[in-house]
């Protein structure tokens, strides 16, 4: 009886090793390729733009904390006799390079709508360097669609122009 439950969890124990050790370098060099032909994709410019929308990506929780576009878990760890900590939720926002500079996409949590995303499009222009504002779907313009040719915006889709600021424009 021991021997077999012994075996049994053996198996098991190599199952999951393999599991890890196979699945796991897997599962990275799967998401490296699939990123590096996303990137392929792209035209120079937009493979110019890649990294910032990266690195804004990488900050979007820090700053839609900071901006109160993230609101506590009311049923996860606010109790007074909770030893959890409160969980927060995070607007979910996906960001895509293009040609002009980035589009992103957030979707709306309870307890932040959009009033919210509103008040808050100001500092986001301001940190993603553009300079209007949107309600759903922000894109960060680095060149003026209309010079380049083709348009930026797709149907439906609101865009962040990116312009020179007159301080900047008087500057150059």
């Amino acid at each position: 009886m021991f021997s077999t439950i012994a075996a049994v969890l053996t198996v098991a124990w190599l199952v999951l090793c393999l599991a890890v050790l196979v699945g796991l370098p897997l599962a990275i060099v799967t998401r490296l390729t699939i990123a590096a032909f996303r990137f392929a994709l792209l035209d120079r410019a937009g493979q110019r733009h890649w990294l910032p929308a990266r690195w804004h990506r990488l900050g979007w929780k820090r700053l839609a904390r900071n901006l109160q576009l993230a609101a506590p878990d009311k049923h996860l760890g606010n109790n007074i006799d909770s030893v959890r900590a409160p969980k927060v939720n995070y607007p979910r926002a996906k960001f895509w390079p293009n040609s002009f500079g980035w589009i992103v996409n957030a979707r709306l949590i309870p307890g932040v709508g959009l009033t919210e995303f509103e008040d808050a499009a100001e500092h986001l222009a301001n940190k993603w360097g553009c300079c209007t504002k949107t309600l759903w779907v922000v894109a960060a313009v680095s060149t003026a669609p209309l010079t380049a040719g083709g348009s930026s915006q797709r149907p439906g889709r609101a865009c962040l122009r990116r312009r020179c600021r007159p301080d900047r424009a008087a500057a150059q």
